[in-house]
């Protein structure tokens, strides 16, 4: 089966590690090829080596703005299909996908939806009403199959009137991670772990990831006497912004960007250590993963701190989280000013409010105070993680692909 992977760019993030991972596990039975609209936008960090194409030949229909790019992108993508007699095509993210369904091509049509579509606070309410009402209902259903990448977004696009829809939760090469693990981080940063408890976060500094409310949080647990220290891995459009939260709380406060020389015997209570090429190291150091996001899709770096065994406590915020931490047996009411212990891990409402952020602070004394609780929840939450190997995706997908 040959197959073309397409996405709108490359880059860091969450939908970009997904795709490469596909590349990866597809190509064990597959013959796999890429597609991305500009290879200028965003860095190929994840790059699997395999033939990658480029759908923005600049043309007549390029010169007429976005609608004249999709034009011109979706006869690209056509061509493409023709030339290289591509049986797939499985896009990435709504301009993937967009491109995908309007080419009209030859190839079977799977249509990959990576984030909430009705809890977005990014989209605009004008595009999340086209979304809505024309482009769900009627673009997605021409394709063979919409997947969503948790059970939340699948009833999401069934909501929206899509008939194709399929869960296929996003898995992961669980024996590599735990390896990576094994690994020593920078050894200028080992103090960051010793002597304070690390609560440790991960993910793009971003307003949907909400890591500010965790250094309000920090702020109340040291108020207490908590010898708490946050870690921060991964870098974004608001790291000038966090960091100047942090220094205004008067936190002491550690900046992997700052080229000043920084002592490391300070007792640091914030600590920015931004993207690191092996994160699974210094999360196995850490004592507790805090996960506040204010909306998410199937969250990675959850479920990465759960395969190297630390205890959770994260939002219950649309969508992912309840999914991945909850069992069959626990309350599916979403929290509302306290926190939940679930089968995985720990549920509280999204951080942000005084009232809210009580009710973090009380979860993590819980686990630090309780450590029966925090040995049974890290070690269920890691069983859980170990169970979502490449080995079960692949056999999911090679299903729906030869229906």
């Amino acid at each position: 089966m040959r197959i073309l992977l397409l996405s709108p760019h490359y880059g860091r993030g969450g939908a970009e590690k997904v795709l490469y991972d596909q590349a990866i596990f597809l190509s064990r039975e597959c013959y796999v090829e890429e597609a991305v609209f500009d290879f200028s936008v965003g860095e190929r960090f994840y790059n699997t080596g395999f033939t990658a194409h480029r759908l923005d030949r600049k043309g007549l229909w390029s010169k007429l703005g976005a609608a004249g790019r999709l034009v011109s992108r979706c006869l690209q993508l056509r061509s493409l299909v023709k030339q290289k007699r591509y049986d797939v095509v499985i896009s990435h993210m709504d301009g993937a996908n967009w491109v995908n369904i309007l080419s009209f091509s030859s190839a079977k049509k799977f249509l990959v939806v990576h984030g909430t579509i009705l809890h977005d606070r990014n989209i605009s309410k004008l595009l999340q009403f086209f979304r809505i009402r024309v482009i769900f209902p009627f673009l997605y259903n021409l394709a063979n199959r919409s997947v969503g990448v948790s059970g939340g977004i699948t009833q999401e696009l069934i909501s929206c009137g899509v008939k194709n829809s399929v869960a296929l939760q996003n898995t992961f090469d669980v024996d590599g991670i735990l390896s990576l693990s094994t690994f020593g981080v920078d050894e200028k940063l080992e103090p960051i772990f010793i002597g304070a408890i690390t609560l440790v976060t991960s993910g793009r500094l971003a307003r949907q990831k909400n890591q500010a409310s965790l250094i309000d949080i920090v702020c109340e647990l040291r108020m207490r006497g908590v010898p708490a220290r946050l870690v921060i891995l991964g870098d974004g459009e608001l790291r000038s912004f966090l960091l100047d939260v942090a220094k205004r709380r008067g936190l002491r406060v550690y900046d992997i960007w700052d080229d000043s020389p920084q002592n490391m015997d300070v007792d640091f209570e914030v600590c920015f250590l931004g993207h690191v090429s092996n994160p699974y190291a210094y999360l196995v150091r850490s004592d507790i993963f805090l996960f506040p996001s204010s909306w998410e899709g199937f969250p990675l770096a959850l479920c990465e701190a759960m395969i190297c065994g630390l205890p959770i406590v994260s939002s219950d915020c649309p969508t992912g989280p309840r999914e991945i931490l909850s069992s069959p047996y626990d309350d599916a009411s979403l929290c509302d000013t306290n926190f939940q212990v679930v089968g995985n891990g720990i549920l509280a409402p999204i951080p942000g409010d005084e009232l809210v952020n009580r009710a973090w602070v009380n979860a993590i004394l819980e686990l630090l105070g309780n450590a029966l609780l925090r040995e049974r929840l890290a070690a269920s939450a890691k069983d859980a993680g170990l169970a979502m190997d490449h080995s079960e995706g692949l056999r999911k997908w090679m299903q729906i692909l030869r229906e």
